[in-house]
């Protein structure tokens, strides 16, 4: 008996020390490393940028990292198309070393207001950079990033001008770039996993923003569900949709938050068609980064369609509740282990 207890405890012993081991590399450790990237992000950056819009900021701070400061003028739930800008948006251009828009073919259109403000700018050693310079618009779209083939392209484009205002920094943004652009690889390769049962559905769109994400995925938009821009869809064009939905057997409507379009809930009762929110800008639904937000948007779409699970954060499952799982773990092995010891000094 006495050998059985022993063998007991030495089994508790060594687990409640396999638990500490398991605590200190699952909390204390991504603590010590956490605190060392934010000594590391403190360093002051070499270069102020200043975007358009989120997205654009998400390309520019991916490619530059800690050696660049970007805000964007347009954070998200704003339309760009019709933004205002401020004097605290002057202020900015004034005192940044690149500042990043669309241009190319899509930047008229998207932000007709960036060309006034740089010519009221007296930054004279300001570097320009048209991201979207060289990608050819489908049917006059400008929305061009929702395909992240176009995204490549955008990347590429802001590499350059980062380089050119900080070429001590080239290696840095070469290296960075070709890490994005895998890891925007690797993003296309599961929306299309994802979507590929859905590929050739027809679909009916609130908004222009996502026919270059239908034409990624594989999906052909039939029609927008606004005639014109910013008002709401007519009587007669309602019933037109209704029409289409059931001539086409179209499977899904496509809203997004900075455009609402309440007439959707009637034409779903009306019809049976399924409808989904997802979002071209970044700060809708939590996004906060243009990968997390294309996933979002595919998975969200998937969800529509079926009961599988829906795609989103580039991470995956949550390693906080992960973390906390193995914690807990731990310290109930500790306890145990406690009381062992405290009935063999009994």
């Amino acid at each position: 008996m006495r050998r059985e207890k022993a063998s007991k405890e030495r089994l508790l012993f060594a687990i409640s020390v396999i638990s500490v081991v398991l605590l200190v590399s699952t909390v204390v450790m991504p603590g010590l490393a956490a605190a060392a990237g934010e000594e590391k992000s403190a360093r002051a950056p070499v270069l102020d940028v200043v975007a358009t819009v989120s997205v654009l900021r998400d390309f520019v701070e991916q490619i530059g990292g800690d050696r660049v400061s970007c805000v964007a003028l347009v954070t998200g739930m704003e339309n760009p198309h019709t933004y205002a800008t401020t004097t605290a948006d002057r202020s900015a251009i004034e005192e940044a070393s690149v500042f990043v828009e669309f241009g190319g073919e899509a930047g008229p259109e998207l932000e007709p207001w960036a060309q006034d403000l740089l010519d009221s700018s007296d930054n004279g050693g300001l570097v320009v950079c048209e991201a979207a310079s060289g990608i050819p618009l489908i049917e006059d779209n400008p929305h061009v990033w929702m395909d992240p083939e176009n995204a490549k392209t955008m990347v590429i484009n802001i590499e350059k001008a980062l380089i050119e205002a900080d070429p001590s920094g080239a290696s840095v943004y070469r290296n960075n770039t070709v890490s994005y652009l895998q890891r925007i690889n690797e993003t296309e390769e599961r929306i299309l996993e994802e979507m590929a049962p859905y590929s050739g559905m027809k679909v009916i769109a609130s908004h222009p923003a996502f026919l270059y994400f239908f034409n990624f995925i594989g999906f052909e938009q039939v029609d927008l569900l606004v005639d014109v821009p910013g008002q709401s869809p007519s009587a007669q064009h309602v019933s037109e949709i209704i029409d289409e939905i059931r001539e086409e057997n179209i499977s899904l409507i496509v809203t997004m938050p900075q455009f609402p379009t309440p007439v959707t809930d009637q034409i779903r009762e009306e019809t049976g068609v399924r409808s989904v929110e997802i979002t071209p800008l970044l700060g809708a639904f939590n996004t906060t980064t243009y990968l997390g937000m294309l996933e979002y948007d595919a998975g969200a779409i998937s969800l529509a369609l079926s009961e599988g699970s829906r795609g989103g954060d580039e991470s995956g499952a949550s390693p906080v509740l992960m973390y906390s799982l193995i914690a807990i773990i731990a310290l109930v092995a500790l306890g145990a282990a406690a009381t062992v010891y405290r009935r063999r000094e009994r």
